[in-house]
């Protein structure tokens, strides 16, 4: 894209065209657009693939995970093969953005090059509430953070996730008990804790807040981070 502002990818699960209606229409209110996969993998499909391999199933490989994770770097594939752009935004169906992202993107992109980062989380899970008043800062962040409702990514560091963190590698460390040290097939374990990271404060893109599952800690969790951070006077 133009004026600093780098190109922005969606993942969104399969038949879940609402969701994607909504996050166009929110990246047209605040002056953006973005990309989505014409066809996001399911559990099935990555089952298929497996086989395709000739290698058994590893029991260690969550199918419904190693779909989304495959569906990021697939956006992250085209970003670095269809792109000349020096910097890539993927982010999740399910967020608000912050009514000034457009005119923000450049100086954080700024603060992202400056810093010598990979990757940048721009929204992720935060129980807290945070100053929307002091301009945007860069933190540090340990392993127990979680979530990548929307992150910035070096042109090197796409590449680097490319190249190394494929499905063959998926369902060799998936396979090997051993290898206590292998991080997990997924989004939240590798994109945003590989290489030079930080995080956005406050952030530009909340979560909706509702989870899909039966897990109570989690439902309460993902609504507890919506109910921080998210303000309609600052966020569509």
């Amino acid at each position: 894209m133009d004026d600093g502002i780098p190109p922005i990818y969606c993942v969104s699960a399969p038949g879940n065209e609402p969701r994607r209606l909504r996050m166009r229409q929110r990246m047209t209110q605040v002056g953006l657009s973005c990309d989505f996969l014409a066809s996001p993998l399911t559990a099935a499909d990555v089952s298929k693939l497996v086989a395709a391999t000739g290698q058994s199933e590893p029991t260690g490989l969550d199918l419904r995970t190693a779909a989304v994770m495959l569906d990021h770097l697939e956006l992250i594939r085209r970003f670095v093969h269809e792109t000349r752009a020096a910097h890539v935004i993927v982010c999740e169906d399910d967020i608000y953005l912050r009514r000034t992202l457009k005119q923000d993107l450049p100086s954080i992109v700024r603060q992202f090059d400056a810093n010598d980062l990979d990757v940048l989380l721009l929204g992720y899970l935060w129980p807290w509430r945070e100053d929307n008043a002091a301009g945007y800062q860069l933190h540090d962040y340990d392993d127990d953070l979680w979530g990548s409702q929307m992150y910035l990514l070096s042109r090197p560091h796409a590449i680097h996730l490319l190249e190394t963190y494929t499905l063959a590698w998926a369902i060799a460390h998936s396979s090997d008990s051993s290898d206590s040290s292998a991080k997990p097939f997924s989004p939240d374990w590798i994109l945003t804790k590989v290489g030079r990271r930080a995080r956005l404060s406050p952030m530009v893109a909340v979560e909706e807040g509702v989870v899909h599952t039966t897990h109570a800690g989690q439902i309460e969790f993902h609504r507890r981070c919506a109910e921080a951070q998210y303000n309609p006077a600052l966020f569509v």
